[in-house]
């Protein structure tokens, strides 16, 4: 099947267009093809249609490759660029590659032609693909940042010696520290002290499994002791070292609320009296089991919770077995259902003193999860046990995106377009990324344990050197301050220096400069558009300086902001005894009234571009008529004001009227003549008949005006009609001449 292929030819010879579309179709491409040999050419074709490749000639009468490649790059469109000549040398060609072509080939050797395009057209692809990327994940990791900051739970990263590495803003203010304090500073000290050896036991637990959860004290800034459920995970995959990812849950008041409960169950009587006032006011889902597994109770939120899901019944359960609901599941949940009830019965028989389990509870409208806990009413569990339904979809959620987070993460940072390099605190290389080592032609392997700077800071763009003591990005590790520059070099390993900008920020444990991160990226292209940004700025202010109509801008209060030099020359007036003035000011008193109206108007309605006659007081203090146009573009930031182009039409009115004032003395003249008399442009559009005329022809005065006036003659005396005419227009000179003319 013919591959379909889009090829814009840079070409003066259209043989040699020929030869290339006669090759490409033997390589299996169906070419749709243009020429085009000027930078005018060129510049419509790009605008107007979409390509796949460029095959430019080097040398043309009226253009070259280097003008063609410089008007491609300015329009920012990412096509491959190859050069195709008859005579190009090897030193211009490694000249045009540097410039930015992306191959060339020799006219009488086209071999390479097809798998050239083939390989230019993938990587703009794959250019297009990342830059997409990137987008797509700085957005992904706004959301993601966001579940994690704003979540109810607690949310960190440690390593296995317990070093903190992240924590979300929800556990730092329960412990009531900052976030950044909190930053490598250890698990163990948070903990209770009697609890520090549990931590070793947990660790293994992560090593061996992968996953832990349970329950932990810890202490806040204040010296309060708050409970966390926490579940833990060990990530080994796509990292330097292991990670513990770690959610929890400030159970505190949970737990306040099973100890008070247990407590109260020693004053039975007391118990009847409250029991239904504390169960209603906790947050949980909870009902009283007694030793054979019936409901004794059950409170407000579980109540509330089985009218929503249309579970209500019976008095909401009370009386019923609990644990023959459970044994009885059927579908999706009975695995579950059966867990709890064993564990239940388990509590019951005295053989555990806590069990809780975690299972899924969707409704059609939303993803739900539950903990399960089981907890005696007192020491003899044979009185009957407290269950516990809390609701933990949140932490839940925010365990998932945790995990998707660091895999997204870890995955980020290797597929970025931006350089990233980490140095340690002596400014030796610990990290480097593909992207890094793509930009600067170094490997990770190369660079681990080298002095960076020594490699790619150590020169000025000038090529002068840059002396340790004065490099800005060790002035980081010397003064931990994060800095950023916009405009800088680095040398990569083939000694070409690359135009980068970056940024780089200090990696601080326990109060000290450990190392630090570099981000950045080649801003070659981005000079270069500003460069041709700049040559365009000064191009188009050159025509306004220089125009012959007067160009001035204005606030939406009439106040001059802006006016052209062309001022002074046609109303004697420099531009700063304009600028600042009302625009009003010196406008025929009889005019002001509409062009105020007429400016409100164009305040009002943006798109609308307003024209108008007006007069103005010259410096010498005549009057000039001015014809203007003006359009609003107080919203266009660039301009952030109305924009008039003024025009002095005087001599040109004086014309008319001396036009109007010849016809209103000459017209009862042709009027009154008993010979047809009528009046026709150069170009034979007749626009005047006396009234003789119109009575032989039998049409109107509009009729007359539609026909040409050779349509009124004789078709054997066009001819001669027509050469008088031109000859007349060319000398000036009267003519005569005899023909005939059609009713």
């Amino acid at each position: 099947m013919m591959k379909h292929l889009r090829v814009l030819h840079v070409e003066d010879s259209e043989r040699d267009v020929l030869a290339l579309k006669r090759h490409l179709s033997r390589a299996g491409y169906d070419v749709v093809a243009e020429r085009v040999e000027t930078l005018a050419a060129m510049s419509v074709a790009l605008r107007t249609k979409e390509w796949d490749v460029i095959l430019c000639d080097y040398t043309m009468p009226q253009f070259d490759a280097m003008s063609a490649l410089k008007h491609l790059q300015a329009t920012g469109l990412d096509i491959p660029f190859i050069i195709i000549s008859g005579n190009i040398g090897e030193e211009t060609a490694v000249e045009a590659m540097l410039a930015g072509a992306h191959d060339y080939l020799m006219k009488d050797n086209l071999a390479r032609l097809a798998p050239a395009i083939e390989r230019e057209m993938r990587e703009a692809e794959i250019r297009q693909s990342c830059q997409q990327a990137e987008e797509a994940h700085r957005a992904s990791e706004d959301r993601y940042r966001d579940l994690v900051e704003y979540s109810h739970d607690l949310i960190c990263t440690h390593d296995l010696e317990g070093r903190i590495l992240s924590v979300n803003q929800t556990a730092a203010k329960l412990l009531g520290y900052d976030q950044e304090y909190l930053l490598d500073k250890n698990i163990r000290d948070i903990l209770f002290t009697k609890l520090h050896n549990e931590f070793d036991s947990f660790i293994s637990e992560l090593v061996n499994t992968g996953i832990a959860h349970g329950l932990m004290s810890v202490q806040t800034k204040t010296g309060e002791k708050r409970i966390w459920e926490y579940t833990n995970t060990l990530r080994t995959e796509g990292v330097a070292a292991p990670i513990v990812r770690g959610t929890a849950h400030d159970i505190t008041e949970q737990k306040r609320a099973e100890a008070a409960l247990m407590a109260s169950t020693a004053k039975q009587g007391q118990l009847l009296e409250r029991q239904s006032g504390i169960l209603d006011a906790l947050p949980a889902h909870i009902c009283l089991l007694g030793a054979a597994g019936n409901i004794l109770e059950v409170n407000a939120t579980w109540r509330h919770f089985a009218l929503l899901n249309s579970f209500g019944g019976n008095d909401f359960g009370i009386g019923s077995n609990y644990l023959e609901v459970c044994d009885s599941a059927k579908g999706d949940c009975s695995a579950d259902a059966k867990q709890a009830a064993e564990g239940i019965r388990s509590v019951l028989a005295g053989k555990l003193k806590y069990f809780e389990v975690e299972y899924p509870c969707h409704s059609p409208d939303e993803m739900r999860w539950f903990r399960l806990s089981v907890t005696p009413i007192q020491e003899d569990a044979s009185a009957g046990v407290v269950v516990m339904h809390v609701n933990t979809t949140e932490r839940k959620q925010a365990d998932n995106v945790l995990r998707r987070q660091l895999d997204f993460t870890s995955t980020l940072t290797n597929s970025l377009g931006e350089g990233v390099y980490a140095l340690d605190k002596k400014g030796c290389v610990t990290f480097l990324n593909p992207a890094a080592e793509k930009l600067l032609g170094w490997t990770e392997a190369d660079l681990l344990g080298k002095k960076m700077h020594e490699r790619i800071h150590f020169q000025r763009a000038d090529g002068t050197r840059v002396p340790g003591a004065e490099c800005i990005l060790l002035d980081v590790l010397r003064a931990g301050k994060t800095v950023r520059v916009e405009d800088d070099v680095f040398t990569r390993r083939d000694e070409t220096m690359a135009q980068i900008s970056y940024t780089s920020s200090p990696i601080i444990s326990n109060g000290q400069v450990t190392g630090a991160v570099v981000a950045f990226h080649d801003i070659t292209e981005r000079k270069r558009a500003a460069e041709t940004l700049q040559r365009s700025e000064e191009y188009f202010r050159s025509l306004i300086e220089n125009a012959t109509d007067i160009v001035s801008i204005v606030d939406a209060d009439g106040v001059r902001r802006y006016i052209s030099p062309s001022v002074e020359r046609l109303l004697g007036y420099r531009p700063e005894e304009l600028i600042g003035q009302n625009s009003f000011g010196l406008v025929h008193p009889e005019d002001v009234p509409e062009l105020t109206a007429l400016f409100a108007e164009g305040i009002k309605h943006p798109s609308r571009v307003i024209t108008k006659e007006f007069r103005f007081r010259h410096k010498d203090g005549t009057w000039r008529t001015l014809e203007m146009m003006g359009r609003n573009l107080l919203s266009d930031p660039n301009v952030a004001g109305i924009i008039i182009n003024s025009r002095d039409i005087t001599k040109r009115k004086q014309a008319e009227h001396e036009l109007a004032e010849s016809e209103r003395r000459y017209r009862p003249l042709g009027e009154g003549i008993l010979h047809q008399v009528w009046t026709a442009q150069p170009t034979g559009q007749p626009d005047y008949f006396n009234r003789r005329a119109l009575d032989y022809f039998g049409l109107t005065t509009e009729q007359m005006r539609s026909a040409r006036w050779s349509r009124l003659v004789h078709p054997d005396d066009v001819k001669l009609c027509v050469e008088r005419a031109r000859r007349s227009l060319q000398t000036g000179d009267d003519y005569e001449v005899q023909f005939r003319l059609r009713r």
